[in-house]
């Protein structure tokens, strides 16, 4: 894999999510490749996001005069990108993609979707502009003539899959409250508790302003508390940690996505089992029902006994087929 990407220069401009630029910035350099990396977002304060996604013409000149800098140092270069990987497409506008273009003729430039269009409309008009474009949600793919190629799972999982360490939550959550998430997971909660199991939740809310809209004002927390939440994000190497301890893992998607989650593919390398809403988890080749569960977003058709079985391990050629190495490869060749 490292003779493929030797000495090769790759341009990355992605989100700065939970360090996961880092870990593709690492990977790509393991392969032997120099890296040029660049925010893809001119701000990750939460209002800075919510304007991003809901009018971005109020921060247009923001993004402008960030792109602009980005540019400039770019045209400082003394050598061409073989390569340039553009993650989201959500802030970056489309002439300034036309001008990486002319900048590099001889680049292979790629855009990569790991949200769906219906929560990232501003990376629907660029997808044209590109060589090839990739998304983890197979509808997508077939609407929008895209690629189909699922997220991936860091080393760090596969680590914690050879671990044994011993339990002690039945069920763990770990993310963002979006949507409906909340309902859910207190449904989920009260089935779980008064069967005798223990659950861990990390509930993550970017500020406290956004809880105190949600609440009162949403009325989408109902008989919650702050102290239900987290306002910190946690690191990744808790995370693993909560993991390791954690018989299953909770995954919840967005109501308005069919891709499988970056948490469900990670569960995938550190052997977890899953229950998930995510139906569409059934058609891909690592399901096994005995490691998988799908539930509906009331938790009405829950399986108690799914928590007595052991996982099953999946054929490790399936599994390495979802690892960053593997991604990063089926993006750029």
């Amino acid at each position: 894999m490292e003779s493929r990407l030797s000495d090769k220069k790759i341009l990355l401009i992605c989100p700065k999510f939970f360090n996961y630029h880092k870990e593709i910035i690492y990977a790509l350099e393991q392969m032997g490749a120099h890296v040029d990396y660049f925010d893809e977002r001119p701000s990750n304060t939460a209002v800075g996001k919510a304007l991003l996604r809901i009018n971005k013409s109020l921060i247009a000149h923001k993004i402008l005069s960030y792109y602009k800098n980005i540019v400039e140092t770019i045209s400082r270069n003394s050598y061409k990108y073989d390569y340039i990987l553009i993650v989201k497409a959500e802030a970056i506008p489309k002439d300034v993609i036309k001008h990486l273009r002319k900048l590099n003729p001889d680049a292979k430039i790629i855009i990569e979707l790991w949200d769906s269009i219906s929560n990232n409309a501003q990376a629907e008009e660029k997808l044209g502009l590109v060589d090839k474009v990739f998304s983890f949600d197979r509808n997508d793919c077939t609407k929008y003539n895209m690629n189909f190629r699922p997220l991936f799972y860091i080393d760090k999982y596969n680590e914690v899959s050879k671990q044994n360490v011993k339990t002690q939550y039945d069920l763990l959550f770990v993310g963002t409250v979006h949507s409906d998430r909340y309902k859910v997971l207190k449904n989920m909660e009260k089935k779980l508790v008064s069967n005798g199991y223990k659950v861990f939740y990390y509930m993550y809310l970017p500020s406290k302003m956004l809880y105190y809209v949600r609440k009162y004002i949403l009325r989408q927390f109902p008989g919650s508390s702050k102290s239900d939440f987290k306002f910190k994000s946690i690191g990744q190497d808790e995370v693993l940690s909560l993991v390791s301890k954690s018989k299953v893992i909770l995954d919840i998607q967005h109501p308005h996505q069919t891709g499988l989650t970056m948490r469900t593919v990670e569960m995938l390398g550190a052997n977890k089992k899953i229950i998930t809403t995510n139906s569409d988890i059934k058609s891909y080749d690592f399901y096994i029902e005995s490691n998988i569960q799908v539930v509906d977003r009331a938790i009405s058709n829950l399986d108690m006994s799914f928590f007595e079985s052991d996982y099953v391990p999946v054929k490790n050629e399936i599994k390495q087929a979802y690892s960053l190495e593997s991604w990063l490869l089926e993006l750029l060749f």
